[in-house]
């Protein structure tokens, strides 16, 4: 039975969607972006294309990229721990998808038409787990990792976390920074650029960061909250408040 759907007041009430992508009912996992409160974009695991909406899940369309025809690395199985789609912030209607096979899109009407750019992986070992998304605040701004390879977050050598302010053309390798997953926060100032969460290395030292200047500097929270050993699967800071952090064990 398919129950995806949709909140609009924070998660205290859930809807399940009026319509379905026409392969809603053979796939299980994936991934959904939210550009406005009628324009998401879904991408299923498996062989088959992403599918927008953007009268808020009444009708969808599959995507449509010219070249484009084999749909199994942007997420090929349901229990990798990917997210290959994410909306811009700031720009309404414009969505960045990675497929490991051929690169990073983007669209700016919703999911109708895309542009590459760019070509081919942005970082190593992106057929597993992989995660790419847009800073609140900040239009075209993305990070991007990796992952680890397995569930031992300890495994991410050769992993950066990478960084892009034009839409994901360019990247930028943090070397000094080796990303199992990360998430975004209320700035430490106001007006100042979104807190920057991860859960994984800098200059080698384990633990849960944080970066408030754009991932220049790093202050370190601690290594395992509540003395759990268990794989931290996902991190997210508050939007409203500076230091407040939220994660998730697997």
């Amino acid at each position: 039975t398919e129950n995806s759907g949709f909140s609009s007041d924070g998660g205290k009430t859930w809807q399940k969607f009026e319509g379905l992508p026409s392969w809603a009912m053979t796939t299980v996992g994936g991934s959904i972006a939210a550009s406005t409160t009628k324009n998401f974009i879904w991408v299923a695991a498996g062989n088959q294309p992403p599918a927008y909406t953007l009268d808020g899940g009444k009708t969808w369309q599959n995507v449509s990229i010219a070249g484009v025809t084999d749909w199994t690395q942007v997420h090929s199985t349901y229990y990798l721990a990917r997210t290959t789609i994410t909306a811009d912030r700031v720009q309404p209607n414009t969505f960045y998808l990675y497929d490991t096979n051929s690169g990073v899109y983007r669209t700016t009407d919703g999911g109708v038409s895309w542009t590459k750019m760019h070509n081919g992986q942005v970082g190593a070992w992106t057929y597993w787990n992989a995660k790419i998304e847009a800073v609140p605040g900040s239009a075209g701004e993305l990070y991007f990792t990796s992952g680890p390879l397995g569930s031992d977050q300890t495994i991410l050598d050769a992993l950066p976390l990478m960084h892009s302010k034009d839409g994901g053309a360019t990247w930028q390798s943090l070397d000094n920074v080796k990303v199992a997953t990360f998430g975004y926060g209320a700035p430490a100032a106001a007006g100042g650029p979104a807190t920057v969460y991860i859960v994984g290395f800098v200059n080698g030292n384990y633990g849960i960061w944080y970066s408030a200047d754009s991932a220049k500097s790093w202050t370190k929270i601690g290594e395992h909250p509540m003395g759990s050993l268990d794989t931290i699967k996902t991190i997210s800071g508050d939007m409203d408040k500076f230091g407040l952090v939220y994660v998730g064990f697997g």
